[in-house]
């Protein structure tokens, strides 16, 4: 296995863009509102999206077992400290548990004024949805979905890991969670569901530091 480590709504030609395989993919408005870069030592590991402005969504994996200190976010030009991380994965008794619930939120330091509250939509395997990588966001091929995750052809790489999935309303329906070997854009990307998890998301919307 190998990690994959406000809301936008697209118009008709940015959506007919990514289906006739264009990419990366420009978003006809700016998603600096909602998307971070999550870091360590002032180096990025992961992607995050800001459910709230002093609250960033990311993936568990990313933040497991480091030393709260070391993490820092960086909104825009902006970098806040990270004070608490709350792991969903830490709810998972077994394997299977743990399966899709690959999320953790990071409450940070001073507020990210400005910061959008993302929408969680439900997932809609039939319809379009599109993940924000380091090169710009890309279409998602699904080719399955279960309770807690869902599967798509390639379109994560390295570093991408927490980055949000949106729906063609620019609504949060999904996390990057990990990817299988190999080059970008090959192999299977697993995405943990947002919807799966909606309450906690929204609990974790005001939890404090």
């Amino acid at each position: 296995m190998q990690v994959a480590r406000g809301g936008f709504r697209p118009s008709v030609a940015w959506v007919l863009s990514s289906v006739l395989g264009c990419s990366p993919l420009s978003p006809p408005v700016s998603t600096d509102a909602i998307l971070v870069d999550v870091r360590r030592d002032g180096e990025r590991i992961c992607r995050g999206t800001v459910l709230s402005p002093r609250v960033v969504l990311t993936a568990a994996h990313c933040v497991d077992d480091l030393e709260i200190a070391s993490l820092d976010v960086r909104w825009g030009d902006q970098s806040h400290a990270v004070r608490r991380v709350v792991s969903r994965a830490e709810t998972a008794q077994t394997v299977d548990e743990a399966h899709g619930v690959d999320l953790a939120v990071l409450v940070v330091e001073g507020a990210m004024v400005g910061a959008a509250d993302v929408v969680v939509g439900r997932l809609n395997e039939r319809e379009s949805s599109f993940v924000a990588r380091g090169d710009g966001w890309r279409r998602l091929t699904v080719l399955s979905v279960e309770d807690r995750a869902f599967y798509s052809e390639g379109a994560t790489c390295g570093g991408d890991s927490g980055a949000p999935v949106l729906d063609g309303d620019g609504e949060l329906v999904g996390v990057a969670s990990w990817r299988t070997p190999g080059p970008c854009d090959s192999g299977t990307s697993v995405f943990t569901r947002a919807d799966w998890h909606r309450e906690w998301i929204r609990e974790m919307r005001t939890v404090e530091p």
